[in-house]
């Protein structure tokens, strides 16, 4: 690290139902991990090459994306199913180079760890993104992950993802629950409040329109809080029962990307839905929040079926 840059590391791990045998080709082999890497997830026709066979020392994988970026990562050292150590150049959206390095634990069992972990440098100008820097990468690493952990344990990852457009979207009332917690509760939390929603619905035999949605208001993963309002559209205005609220979205225009497969990996989506506006170098509506809608129930289909489209206010 050089005195006009600030270190920038991350760590994640992840508990993986598979012997370490099987789990360190996938991690190892360049050609394989295009299929749970957290970017390539979100641009999957982005352009790439391979130096090399992919598995050994000196490989190089190169890639050339529209919104992801460019760059590319060379295998420094590997030691059979204990360590992977690549060195990352990042050539755009901007230049830099990082250490990135993958161990691999045996735990009995036919049960493997791997610690996903990167030592990196931010510019010296650029100090005060060093926690949201981290914040989101350490997400980013959590999503790579999740993926390699279901492909290793099922053969496949239940996570794709589609831009279907940028257009106008009609406004709409609504009932809903309003909550502030923490990012780690909020899954459990939200299902709750989904629950007593679908019990008011039929209780009041309420005339609403599917599907059901999210509205998020905030979500910060460098302190870890989060807002959210978990609502469904109504047919009529009524009066909010106690502890729910009646409130409406207004239309506007919004860039859509659907999400096909398990909620744990609706982190693509999102990310590859902030990073298409980034690239494309769209404006966002701020007066708008973004709207995740649910198109079926989690109850009548398989998890790998979930469908779930992503709404992003823009100009």
């Amino acid at each position: 690290m050089s005195l006009f840059s600030v270190s920038l590391p991350v760590k994640e791990s992840i508990d993986i139902d598979a012997p370490v045998s099987d789990v360190f080709p996938l991690v190892l082999d360049f050609k394989k991990v295009v299929d749970w890497s957290p970017w390539f997830i979100m641009e999957p026709d982005c352009k790439t090459s391979l130096k090399g066979d992919g598995l050994s020392v000196g490989s190089v994988h190169t890639w050339n994306g529209e919104w992801i970026g460019k760059g590319d990562m060379t295998h420094k050292e590997i030691i059979e199913n204990k360590k992977v150590v690549e060195e990352v150049r990042f050539m755009s959206p901007w230049s830099s180079t990082a250490k990135a390095w993958f161990d691999f634990e045996d735990l009995g069992n036919n049960k493997t760890r791997v610690t996903w972990s990167m030592a990196g440098t931010l510019p010296l100008p650029l100090f005060w993104m060093k926690k949201s820097m981290i914040a989101w990468i350490g997400m980013d690493y959590q999503r790579g992950l999740s993926m390699l952990k279901e492909l290793a344990e099922e053969d496949n990852v239940h996570s794709k993802v589609e831009f279907l457009g940028n257009d106008m979207a009609d406004g709409f009332d609504y009932i809903g629950i309003k909550r502030s917690t923490t990012t780690d509760e909020m899954p459990k939390l939200m299902g709750a409040d989904f629950e007593r929603l679908e019990s008011l619905i039929k209780s009041k035999s309420l005339k609403v329109k599917n599907p059901a949605f999210s509205i998020y208001h905030k979500f910060d993963p460098i302190s870890g809080q989060c807002a959210y309002t978990a609502g469904v559209a109504l047919q009529e205005i009524i009066k909010a029962p106690d502890g729910f609220i009646v409130n409406s979205v207004k239309g506007g225009k919004a860039l859509r990307v659907k999400h096909t497969g398990r909620y744990l990996h609706l982190g693509n989506a999102w990310t590859a839905g902030m990073s298409y506006i980034r690239g494309k170098k769209i404006k966002a509506r701020k007066s708008a929040d973004p709207i995740e809608v649910y198109l079926n129930h989690p109850k009548m289909v398989k998890p790998e079926a979930l469908e779930t489209v992503i709404y992003f206010p823009v100009q």
